[in-house]
């Protein structure tokens, strides 16, 4: 299961993957082999999809999971994998945290968004870890003054703003 995850995150893009992944995935009964499945049908009413979500999200989001509110529409799902999320002080242990902050399944994550205050400690451990790999979009809100030691990647949240990060890593204005 790890290998195949490994896989994906290595190459987040790659769609036509995760369709292979979960074929083998559903063999051996991992609940994101039957997600990427009923992603892929697109057949499946929204009801359906909801419950298993909800039923399967600490497998689905991982540590994620743990750090974002338990309504679904702060997570969202892509072919089979988290495509965007919202973080915030909705709960968890500083270890669930910090699991969070390095955890493999950020490389899908296209969109985040930071609220209610999220701890500068623990943006600045995921920044660092650079697991998001396929990330786009970032919003932040209630997150003051975090910056990257890396010159080519700063980055200050002083409000409600967004930004592309991949687009360039130059420095988001703010206000002092």
């Amino acid at each position: 299961r790890d290998a195949l995850l490994a896989r994906v995150w290595a190459a987040p893009d790659d769609i036509e993957l995760r369709s292979v992944i979960g074929d083998a995935l559903q063999e051996i009964g991992d609940p994101r082999g039957e997600l990427i499945a009923m992603m892929a049908r697109r057949q499946t009413d929204k009801e359906t999809l909801e419950s298993f979500l909800y039923e399967h999200r600490s497998e689905l989001a991982g540590p994620i999971q743990r750090i974002v509110s338990n309504e679904l529409r702060d997570l969202s799902y892509r072919a089979g994998f988290l495509d965007s999320c919202r973080v915030g002080t909705f709960g968890g242990t500083p270890r669930d945290w910090e699991e969070a902050a390095t955890s493999p399944l950020w490389a899908t994550i296209t969109r985040v968004e930071f609220s209610n205050n999220v701890k500068r400690k623990w943006f600045q451990a995921w920044w660092k870890a650079n697991q998001h790999v396929s990330l786009r979009e970032i919003r932040c809100f209630e997150v003051s003054k975090v910056v990257s030691k890396e010159p080519e990647r700063v980055l200050r949240c002083d409000g409600g703003w967004l930004f592309e990060p991949r687009a360039s890593w130059a420095t988001v204005p703010h206000e002092e």
